[in-house]
Order: C-alpha cells, then structure tokens, then sequence
C-alpha cells in the first residue's frame, strides 16, 4: 500500500503539536489533549514510554498536520 503525501519525522510532529499549543486558533479542548499526550508520555505521571502507543497518539494528534504552518 503506498502513502499519500509527505512522511513527517517524529521532531517533526512534536514541532508540528508545540505550534498548535501556541496557536491561538486551535480549540482549548485540543490543546488540552496535547498537553495531556506530552505529559503522560514524558512520563510527569510515572509511566513508563510505549512507542507503540506514543507512536499511534502522535500520528493520530497530527493527523491534520499542514506542511507550512503559518507563523504568528
């Protein structure tokens, strides 16, 4: 099956989640899920990482990932 469209590395998507937290258009409840997704997978609640979960929430949160975000 081939992809679609450009591959994102992961520096990439976490750029990609730090603008939209900074962004004043992106919704509280979706800078609430980063927020969330960050903290638990840097392990501030005391959980040890999964890549496979942190990979899947990663791509999921970047799903709509523009290729060229507009600056502030």
């Amino acid at each position: 099956m081939k992809r679609i469209g450009k591959e994102y590395t992961i520096e990439e998507k976490l750029k990609y989640l730090k603008y939209k937290v900074d962004h004043e258009d992106t919704p509280p409840s979706e800078k609430l899920d980063i927020l969330e997704f960050l903290g638990h997978h840097t392990g501030l609640f005391g959980n040890e990482l999964n890549p496979r979960i942190f990979l899947r929430e990663l791509h999921r949160l970047t799903a709509d990932i523009d290729p060229k975000p507009k600056e502030k």
